[in-house]
Parts: C-alpha cells; sequence; structure tokens
C-alpha cells in the first residue's frame, strides 16, 4: 500500500512492500535538491533496519529494510 508523507519536511510517496522472502520493506520517494549529485548514494543503520538513500533523477529514493 502507499500513502504520503514527509521527509526533512518535504512532501514524499510512502510505499510499503516486501522482498522475495517476504520481509516488510519501505520505500520512500521525495524531491532531491539541486546540491545531491545525480551518482550519490548512502547507507545508515537505524536499530535493527538498514536505510539505503538514493538519487533517482529529480528524486530522492529512501528504501528502509530489516538488517
Amino acid at each position: 500500500g502507499g500513502r504520503y508523507c514527509s521527509v526533512g519536511g518535504a512532501p514524499a510517496a510512502q510505499v510499503a512492500c516486501r522482498d522475495a522472502d517476504g520481509r516488510r520493506m519501505t520505500l520512500y520517494l521525495w524531491p532531491a535538491n539541486d546540491d545531491v549529485p545525480d551518482d550519490w548514494s548512502s547507507d545508515h543503520i537505524v536499530g535493527d533496519t538498514v536505510v539505503t538513500i538514493w538519487r533517482e533523477g529529480d528524486l530522492l529514493a529512501g528504501l528502509a529494510a530489516p538488517r
């Protein structure tokens, strides 16, 4: 399912999904700032979740998945 939310004050789309093993993941999409390079990506550990963020055209994408 999907819904709207905000990331850092920017409007974003939030999509709940599952990986091939059935683990729940959440994808976030929000507008990228012009100062974010096209090939930028970053991984963060938040508790027992890995958050991967990357640029996809004019959007930033963030995928939160269990470790």
